[in-house]
Parts: structure tokens; C-alpha cells; sequence
């Protein structure tokens, strides 16, 4: 049980890293899914300031979770 707390802590703080330094990809990217079958071309989306912070947000909670999960695995 241990082992897979400490994989999950791993993954979810990789993630996190991953999801802080490039929070305007992928809330474009969600952005560009969004435009599928609508008026707009997907290359022309951008996705909006809040939608930014808010994926900034939860991979900085996500890295939080995984460090306490990391660390409480290692105890």
C-alpha cells in the first residue's frame, strides 16, 4: 500500500511541475477541443486569463496532494 501511495505522490507532483510551467497549453489546448464543431477554426482560439489561473491552480494543488502523499509514504 505504501508502494502505490509513494507512485501516485510521484505522479501527481510530476504532473503538477508539468501542469504549473505550461498552464496557458493546456488550457488552450482544452480550448481547442472546445472549438470543435463550431464557427471557429481551433487555431484561432485563446483561451482566457481565468481559464489559465485555474489550471495553474489545480496543478499546484495536485503538486501539493502528491507532495503529502510522497511524503507520507517515505514515514
Amino acid at each position: 500500500m505504501e508502494q502505490a501511495r509513494a507512485l501516485v505522490g510521484v505522479v501527481l507532483l510530476v504532473g503538477g511541475v508539468v501542469g504549473a510551467r505550461y498552464a496557458h497549453v493546456v488550457a488552450k489546448l482544452d480550448e481547442q477541443l472546445d472549438a470543435i464543431g463550431s464557427a471557429r477554426h481551433w487555431s484561432e482560439v485563446e483561451p482566457a486569463t481565468w481559464k489559465v489561473t485555474v489550471v495553474l491552480f489545480c496543478a499546484l494543488v495536485g503538486f501539493a496532494i502528491g507532495g503529502f502523499l510522497f511524503a507520507s509514504a517515505l514515514v
